[in-house]
């Protein structure tokens, strides 16, 4: 290549990185966090390490890198106000892998990073799926010399398997292609078929021990508790799941289900074209497969679905399919281009409604001093209220801890009867949980003695509002006549 084009895609390469630091950190700061961003920050927050690994991982489903990272920048004074920045540092590292460190082409390096769920739904949105990007990305890097490079390996595996469930899954899976190219350099070794030093295949097999060891203490530390109020009934997921994951983790969103089963067709045929007569099919098959399973049939969610996505991704550029196959090239041009799309349609509404009414709650508080008044937060989404505030606002959690618990008859909670026997001056109740609490708001609104509010919020996926993030505030009629100064926000619709 010459010297002037080398030049050239160096500064392109750059500028795409620091387009994709400048938007992301744009959008970020008009990001209103939702309740799942909330959970992991207080949950970092409230807790010791003991603690967060020995009594609450297993109710959140989750490893607790993500939690101890956070508990990391707290440590240092981090405040909640600027938490989008530590996802978008990731996903930056993730960006500067993919730009200077990877052997693909040009255009993709200046699309992949804008795509749908690289560019917002992990990266804006704060959660633990930040950090699988730059982990594949760093895999990536090193995947096909795994057995020269052991350390260097095992260090991505150890970082994947500690990110979620759904990680933890594929960090096994790459593992068992791992175990078995040991297992065949070892007989190699024995047959005096291979060159391979005996100081680098021992490496290998404490690599191996150690993976195994860490798998074993982060399957015991997050295994579901029986009394897990989510868990304890979950059911298998429909059939359709196996057709939309596919699609949805490329092009579509669950509208259609003939377009998206159109899509996984078309998408299964590529890869068998762009795969025949390629050895490495079925381990890209068995990359996929395990966690597509998982999702298919036990936990899935939207935004669980990008794994899938930037599974592919690493699949596609360890195999050189980005780079060799010119039909698997413009297939996936085509769906960063429809993901580049997704970005922009989440992008304006991020920056022109309400994610989560949460933002405005906490200004109506603040400007009106209820800090210390008798509050109750009801519904796992009030959760996103309290990092705003240093220490647990919520009256009806006896333990003073701000995160939201998942187990089932949670003692540290006030019930429902004991609510509607002691009401408090404000009651806020989550648009998306206000059924589970029916009797309470008939308790409320029959008796006349509180003025009702609305503050607006939703979530929204590629081009849809996807959850209701809205929240009923209920405050004292006795603390409205005692606050001469009230001070209604600005997006507050008053339901009179």
């Amino acid at each position: 290549m010459k010297k002037g084009k080398k030049i050239l895609i160096g500064i392109l390469e750059l500028f795409t990185l620091i387009s994709f630091i400048y938007l992301t950190l744009f959008i970020g700061d008009k990001h209103e966090p939702w309740a799942d961003e909330a959970q992991a920050w207080l949950l970092a927050r409230d807790t010791t390490i003991p603690e967060l690994l020995q009594n609450y991982m297993g109710y959140e489903g989750s490893p607790a890198l993500w939690h101890l990272i956070l508990k990391a920048f707290i440590a240092i004074g981090w405040k909640y106000e600027y938490y989008y920045v530590i996802p978008i540092l990731f996903s930056a590292i993730g960006v500067a892998i993919l730009e200077f460190k990877t052997k693909i082409p040009l255009i993709f390096k200046i699309t992949i990073p804008f795509t749908y769920y690289i560019f917002y739904q992990y990266s804006i949105v704060a959660r633990s799926y930040c950090l699988l990007f730059p982990t594949l990305m760093y895999l990536a890097t090193i995947y096909n010399k795994k057995t020269e490079k052991p350390i260097l390996f095992g260090i991505g595996i150890a970082i994947l398997l500690s990110i979620s469930a759904h990680t933890c899954i594929l960090a096994a899976t790459i593992s068992f292609i791992y175990g078995l190219q040991v297992l065949k350099l070892t007989y190699n070794y024995i047959k005096k078929k291979d060159s391979i030093r005996l100081k680098l295949l021992i490496k290998n097999w404490i690599i191996i021990f150690v993976l195994f060891s860490l798998f074993l203490v982060t399957a015991y530390y997050v295994r579901t508790p029986a009394d897990h109020v989510e868990f304890k009934n979950i059911e298998y997921r429909k059939w359709k799941y196996i057709i939309t994951i596919l699609s949805d983790s490329l092009i579509t969103n669950d509208k259609n289900i003939l377009m998206c089963l159109g899509t996984s067709i078309v998408a299964v045929i590529v890869l068998f074209v762009g795969y025949f007569r390629d050895k490495r099919f079925f381990e890209a098959i068995l990359l996929i497969l395990p966690v597509y399973l998982f999702l298919a049939l036990f936990y899935c969610n939207k935004w669980h679905i990008g794994i899938i996505f930037e599974i592919i991704l690493f699949i596609l550029i360890v195999h050189n399919k980005l780079k060799e196959d010119r039909l698997i090239q413009i297939i996936f041009l085509l769906v960063c281009a429809v993901q580049i799309i997704y970005s922009v349609n989440t992008a304006i509404y991020d920056l022109t409604r309400q994610y989560s009414a949460c933002k405005d709650i906490v200004r109506f508080i603040n400007n009106n001093n209820y800090q210390d008044k008798n509050i109750y937060g009801i519904g796992y989404s009030a959760t996103a209220i309290e990092p705003y505030f240093e220490k647990n606002i919520f009256a009806n959690k006896k333990n003073n801890k701000g995160f939201y618990s998942w187990r089932e008859d949670e003692p540290e909670y006030m019930s429902i009867e004991e609510m509607k026997d002691n009401l408090p001056e404000i009651l806020i109740i989550s648009s998306f949980s206000s059924s589970s609490y029916a009797s309470l708001i008939n308790r409320v609104e029959t008796g006349k003695l509180y003025e009702k509010y609305y503050f607006e919020g939703a979530t929204y996926v590629k081009d849809e509002v996807y959850e209701n993030e809205g929240f009923y505030v209920y405050v004292s009629i006795n603390l409205l006549s005692a606050n001469k100064d009230f001070q209604n926000s600005e997006v507050v619709i008053l339901n009179r």
